[in-house]
């Protein structure tokens, strides 16, 4: 989350007309907060910040659970 606290970064990515795709941490989550977090939070809080609904895609590790997520 803190890339997003770039202005730049986060107004590029209301531009953008491309597919966006979330790609998750596919090794141990070393950071404590995150890694207690659910992949649909982890979602919630970045299209939230962008202020509208962007990510086409997700590229999760094996054991992530996307049950919750939309096909």
């Amino acid at each position: 989350m803190p890339l997003f606290l770039m202005n730049d970064l986060t107004q590029a990515l209301q531009a953008c007309r491309a597919a966006i795709i979330y790609i998750g941490n596919l090794g141990k989550e070393l950071n404590q907060p995150a890694a207690n977090m659910q992949l649909t939070e982890k979602i919630a809080m970045i299209e939230k910040h962008i202020g509208q609904k962007k990510i086409d895609a997700v590229i999760a590790g094996p054991i992530t659970d996307i049950s919750s997520l939309p096909d």
